[in-house]
């Protein structure tokens, strides 16, 4: 008996040793899991502000590299630079200034500018666009000032206007003499709200996050400056400094150079983690911040999760070794823990094949989007080449060409025309899918005048008879919405071209969720069986002999009337006119 106890102790003692090794083993293994996910999800929390500062700071140098694209529309252009100089020698020549100011209303309109403002050699402002615009002349820096004289394009950064009490954006863009590469004739402004785009676009968040913040700030001698309106501060645009001396401040270990993941204080005093960066080609350094007590929240919860599933362990592997001690067999148990495990292998490895694929799309979808704004920009640079070339052929050896060779550089200057509208048009197609609607309560009547008194001026000599009921008042986005009555109201006057009178009438008319906008002409009219290809882009049913244009006027009607919630289609009878419907969703009560 007394054998038998011993045996008995001794089996105990084996397994209380036992059970405490296991015991220990499972809280060292505890706490190592524990901080192995604490590392794990800060990576996670970095590479998520690193991938979205990475979006920002993309959209950030796309949209610089447009802007500077959009200078070039008057850099080294001859046709444009031969307006200028007829201006600057006769101002009471009212077809030039007309000329000069279509150019200009088609740049502030088409992509979006505050004010477009003609100079002269001393700064002095000539033309305004629009005419409400102030005439104060603008102030420049010296060194940008040099850049200008040497006929170079200047970005001018972030400054406050106080005349209209705003921050304004703006480009320089020299007109330079073709005869003359060292001659500046004059100078265009192109000046640019940030509230359009920049703020919106640094403000955004593409995840849900109660403290996530983005700024941007510059260098100004011993101090660090915002230069946008802070989430937590008002009215900090270019006015809120912070001293260089502050070096526990992460905005000004920006601006003195430390980048990439960075911890420290905001400027509330709140500890935050940030991605810091410099924008290139700029003086810009943008910080991608959340608050430190957010990003670990979630790991309190996971500390006190995995205290519970220790004890819950220690428990229950006390219940195993109570099973052995009567002789149960543990079989289950491990069959149990096993397949849980391989779940847990197989959930894991989903996870990660998800956000891979994610991953690769966003990228795809990224560099498609670059590759077609890069590709519209660099087209342009031959364009200009062919059109001066061909104009300087057809103005100076105009004589001595037969009259094949005249029929020759006519096509040459229409091809080059016809593709340059294809990429502006294609280059608006792509901004209208991706730029930010601003949604206001817009009277149709206003713009529908604009576009009718336009069209008017635009054919002299055409009768054209406008038949306009009264329309109500919608909620959408004005740039947007002009862009449609234009696109409608020019393909009326387009397809009626043929006839004596043209007759173009438009109505409204609603039923309980919408309010039916039309057109109706009594141009050539359309077979219905294509009425399915209207609508798409690059879909014609004229031939360009017959009819200009490049078929994405009304793909660009469809996509903005979509993204209003609305719908659009047409019907028509050949030789017998169109009617072209839209609808916008009734304003909410």
């Amino acid at each position: 008996m007394k054998k038998y106890e011993r045996k008995e102790k001794r089996a105990g003692f084996i397994l209380v040793l036992i059970f405490i090794i296991f015991a220990i083993g499972i809280i060292i293994a505890g706490v190592l899991y524990y901080r192995s996910y604490e590392k794990q999800y800060r990576t996670e929390i970095e590479n998520q502000l690193t991938a979205i500062a990475d979006l920002k700071s993309g959209e950030l140098i796309q949209w610089r590299k447009e802007r500077l694209g959009d200078g070039y529309i008057f850099y080294k252009n001859e046709i444009f630079c031969e307006h200028v100089k007829r201006y600057f020698k006769d101002q009471n020549d009212p077809e030039t200034k007309k000329r000069i100011l279509t150019w200009m209303e088609q740049v502030q309109i088409g992509y979006n500018y505050n004010s477009v403002f003609l100079l002269d050699t001393q700064f002095a402002k000539r033309i305004i666009i629009p005419d409400n615009s102030d005439n104060n002349n603008p102030f420049i820096s010296g060194s940008n000032y040099d850049s200008l004289k040497s006929g170079k394009i200047v970005f001018e950064d972030f400054y406050r206007d106080e005349t209209h009490k705003k921050i304004f954006m703006r480009i320089f863009v020299p007109v330079i003499d073709e005869n003359d590469s060292n001659h500046i004739v004059g100078m265009v402004e192109l000046r640019i709200d940030p509230e359009n785009y920049i703020y919106p676009l640094i403000n955004q968040w593409p995840t849900p996050s109660r403290t996530s913040e983005t700024v941007i700030a510059r260098r100004e001698g011993n101090d660090a400056v915002y230069l946008n309106e802070l989430k937590y501060k008002e009215k900090t645009a270019l006015t809120f400094r912070i001293s260089l001396e502050k070096k526990d401040l992460v905005t000004v270990k920006a601006v003195l150079g430390e980048t990439g993941i960075s911890e420290g204080l905001d400027y509330r005093g709140v500890e935050v983690v940030a991605d810091v960066r410099l924008i290139p080609n700029s003086s810009w350094y943008m910080i991608t911040k959340i608050d430190k007590s957010e990003i670990y929240a979630p790991m309190s919860e996971k500390q006190w999760t995995m205290i519970v599933l220790v004890i819950a362990f220690l428990f229950g592997l006390g219940g195993v070794f109570g099973l052995i001690w009567k002789q149960q067999s543990t079989k289950y148990y491990k069959e149990k823990s096993e397949a849980a495990e391989e779940i847990r292998k197989l959930n894991t490895e989903l996870e990660n094949r998800v956000k891979e694929r994610t991953s690769q799309l966003e990228n795809a979808n990224k560099e498609l989007e670059a590759f077609s704004y890069s590709v519209s920009h660099d087209l342009r640079a031959p364009l200009r080449h062919i059109s001066g070339y061909s104009d300087l052929l057809m103005n100076k050896f105009i004589d001595s060409l037969p009259e094949k060779g005249r029929h020759y550089l006519k096509t040459i200057a229409d091809s080059v025309y016809q593709m340059g509208v294809l990429i502006d048009d294609l280059l608006q197609f792509s901004r209208i899918g991706r730029s930010e609607m601003k949604k206001a309560n817009i009277d149709m009547n206003n713009i529908l005048k604009e576009g009718i008194d336009f069209l008017t001026k635009e054919n002299p000599g055409r009768k054209l008879n406008w038949d306009v009921e009264d329309l109500p008042q919608v909620d959408g986005d004005y740039a947007m919405m002009k862009q449609v009555w234009t696109n409608l109201l020019s393909n009326a006057v387009k397809f009626t071209r043929k006839r004596e009178s043209a007759g173009i009438k438009i109505g409204t008319k609603e039923n309980n969720k919408e309010i039916i906008f039309y057109v109706r002409d009594n141009g050539v009219g359309f077979d219905m069986k294509y009425s399915d290809k209207l609508f798409g882009v690059f879909q014609r049913l004229h031939s360009t002999a017959e009819f200009e244009g490049v078929g994405i006027g009304l793909a660009n009607v469809s996509r903005i009337i979509s993204r209003h919630g609305g719908r659009v289609w047409a019907e028509s009878e050949l030789e017998k006119g169109a009617t072209f419907y839209f609808t916008i969703p009734k304003l909410k009560e």
